[in-house]
């Protein structure tokens, strides 16, 4: 061997060496593990029975209060409000399905009236389309006829013209 490679042999071997007794010292001098038992703290909450009601809080405070959910209402349909529930006041609860306010349905009704008078005009186009389906299957058939007994005559002519001498 030369000397560079055994120069270089030699040094691994020292660094192995160096990095086993490092590892045994490590574990022989590493102190013991003390099982630790947890300790018993108690509860961590406190329970007690709540009833649902409602309650209406007065707050005497200054500056601007905003609640944390708020209604927008918007009506789906134009129209003049011609009643208001007693009840709707701002800041207070309702029962699902309350009426809170009412459009006059004096214009829906109208546009009800309307669209009634559509659909009669058209029921009445469609049986006109119907019955002149029927005519236009008529007039079909008598075609069919007339094309029979034009085709008959000719047939005839036809015949009458080659019986000649």
């Amino acid at each position: 061997m030369k000397k560079g490679a055994l120069f270089k042999t030699a040094r691994v071997i020292l660094v192995l060496g160096l990095s086993l007794v490092a590892a045994f010292l490590l574990l022989a001098l590493r102190p013991e593990v003390e099982r630790q038992v947890p300790e018993d703290t108690g509860r961590l909450v406190e329970v007690m029975p709540v009833e649902a009601g409602k309650t209406h809080m007065i707050i005497e405070t200054f500056g601007t209060v905003e609640p944390s959910e708020a209604l927008k209402l918007v009506a789906e349909v134009p129209g003049q409000i011609v009643r208001i529930a007693d009840t709707f006041e701002e800041g207070l609860l309702f029962e699902k399905d309350t009426t809170l306010i009412r459009i006059d349905p004096r214009n829906y009704q109208l546009e009800v009236d309307r669209c009634s008078v559509q659909i009669r005009q058209a029921d009445a186009e469609i049986k006109r389309l119907e019955q002149e389906v029927l005519n236009l299957k008529a007039s079909l058939e008598i075609a069919r006829s007339d094309t029979a007994l034009a085709k008959a005559d000719y047939t005839r002519q036809k015949d009458l013209v080659e019986r000649k001498p």
